[in-house]
Parts: structure tokens; C-alpha cells; sequence
């Protein structure tokens, strides 16, 4: 039995022996203590190239990230240069503000002491507040309510409609009426009174010209003279994006109300505005307060 046992203690120091023969360091495992010279240097070349190839990458993604940042702040002062005021110096011009996320959506004319004229796509987004005049004024600065809506059917706005926004109170107190006139002169000053690229405080006010070419397409569509009834259309000269709602006025009176947003391009700088003097009729119908003779 003895005999047994020791064979068997045996067998198990054999397969210790065999076992601890068998295990090798290879060089990433070989202790630091227990490595040669040469080996050691490997070691830290091999960690330094590491770090210096991640650094690389970091370096070359910030200045990847900062080129593009500065091409496109350079593009964005390049193509867009908008001129704006203060949008006291516009008392007919009405800010329209979104009920929901009260940022500034389009902007309106004021046609009488309770009516606004603005594009239909404006109230795409839905319910609307009216802001007029003064950010200052404690009256003004609340804004007015939304009461009614109308809609005006013009074929000079791709919508096809206008619409004429109604509130109870009386806007006179903040903003000024502005007439509705036809026939621009063309040897005076015409602008566009829109809505700046952000903010809410100022309004953005564009020269454009109003000699343009008798047929040209716009909105893929031909503008010839069995649509000059309808539709207004000048060269604006500034970098200035115009949009769907800005107002086209000259010398105090307002001529048009753009038919849809555009930005200006080498082969584009044309802008179309809806013709309002062919409503006014509609537009005394539905109030009856406006006066066509400001």
C-alpha cells in the first residue's frame, strides 16, 4: 500500500516538473526586472510610437475640424451679408411669432388698425402672435392675439393664397397702417423689409432693382407678360436671403409680398413678390375699416 502511495506522489511530482518545463515567458509577458537591455528599449520605442501615432490623429482631427469651421464661417460671410435695422424704424412691419416655440416665423404688413397681410405658408407651422412696433414698449411687447384669418386666393404666391390676419385690439398704439400702391417708379429707391436670419429684434432691409428682363423663369416657371398682373419682380443686389412674407415697398407704400423664400445665386438674383394692389377690393371686403386713400 505504501508502495502505491509513493507511486502516486511520484506521478504527481512528475506532471508538476513537466508542467512548470513546459511554461515560457514570450516578450510581452517576460517581468520588467527580468529583461535584457535591448529588450527594455524595444519596449519603450514601441510605447512611444504609440502614443506619438495617436497623437497624430488627435492633432490631425482638430485641424481638420478647425479648417472646416473656418471655410465655413468664410462661405457663410462670403454669400450672406444681410443689412439689418431696428424694427422701430418700421412701424407697418408686423413681426408674426409662433404661439408654440414664439420664434420669429414671418413678417406681415400692417394694412389697417387691426389687419395684418402676410403670406399664407406663414401659418403653416401653425397659430401665430402679432407683434408690432416697440420691443420696449410695455404695451407693444405683449403682442397681440391672433382672432381671425382669411384667406385671399392669389396666383403670385406659390401657395396661391395670402391671408389677412385679424386681431380685436387696436395695433395703432404700436404700429402705423401702410398703403397699398401700384405702378413702382423705376428711377427710385425700392426695398425689402424681411425677416432677419435669427433673432427677433431687428429687421433685415435689402435695395433691389427693378430692371429686370421682360421673360425670365422663376420657381420653374415662365414669368412673361400674361403674368405681370400678378406678380412683381425685381434684381436684388444684396447677399441677403429674401423670404416667404417679406414686404416690397418703395417710398412709404407697399407693392408686393414675396411669393416664396430664395436665396441669391450667380444664376439667380431674381425675386418675385405678389402683386397686392390687384385685391384690394377683397381686401376692402373684408375690412371694412381699411382705408385705400392713407
Amino acid at each position: 500500500m505504501e508502495e502505491i502511495v509513493d507511486d502516486n506522489n511520484k506521478l504527481i511530482e512528475e506532471n508538476i516538473d513537466t508542467e512548470l518545463s513546459e511554461f515560457s515567458y514570450n516578450f510581452i509577458d517576460i517581468p520588467w526586472d527580468d529583461r535584457t537591455q535591448r529588450s527594455k528599449i524595444l519596449i519603450v520605442l514601441l510605447l512611444l510610437s504609440i502614443f506619438i501615432a495617436t497623437m497624430a490623429l488627435v492633432i490631425n482631427n482638430f485641424v481638420a475640424h478647425y479648417n472646416s469651421f473656418k471655410h465655413n464661417k468664410s462661405f457663410k460671410n462670403d454669400d450672406i451679408n444681410c443689412n439689418l435695422v431696428k424694427v422701430d424704424e418700421y412701424p407697418y412691419a408686423a413681426r408674426l411669432h409662433s404661439l408654440t416655440s414664439h420664434q420669429l416665423i414671418c413678417v406681415g404688413a400692417v394694412i389697417s388698425e387691426n389687419s395684418v397681410l402676410a403670406n399664407e405658408v406663414c401659418l403653416k407651422s401653425g397659430t401665430v402672435r402679432l407683434f408690432v412696433g416697440s420691443i420696449t414698449d410695455q404695451y407693444c411687447k405683449k403682442g397681440f392675439s391672433l382672432d381671425a384669418a382669411e384667406l385671399i386666393p392669389h396666383d403670385g404666391v406659390v401657395s396661391k393664397n395670402l391671408v389677412l390676419l385679424s386681431t380685436n385690439k387696436k395695433m395703432s398704439l404700436c404700429g402705423n397702417p401702410i398703403r397699398i400702391a401700384a405702378n413702382m417708379d423705376k428711377d427710385s429707391h425700392a426695398f425689402v423689409i424681411g425677416r432677419p436670419l435669427r433673432g427677433d429684434r431687428s429687421l433685415s432691409r435689402q435695395l433691389v432693382s427693378l430692371d429686370v428682363f421682360n421673360n425670365y423663369t422663376h420657381n420653374g416657371q415662365l414669368i412673361d407678360n400674361s403674368r405681370r398682373n400678378s406678380v412683381i419682380c425685381v434684381k436684388y443686389l444684396s447677399r441677403c436671403p429674401v423670404r416667404a412674407g417679406d414686404l416690397l415697398v418703395q417710398g412709404g407704400r407697399l407693392y408686393g409680398i414675396a411669393s416664396t423664400s430664395i436665396q441669391r445665386s450667380a444664376n439667380n438674383d431674381v425675386v418675385c413678390f405678389a402683386n397686392v394692389s390687384i385685391i384690394k377690393t377683397k381686401l376692402k371686403e373684408l375690412d371694412d375699416s381699411l382705408n385705400l386713400n392713407l
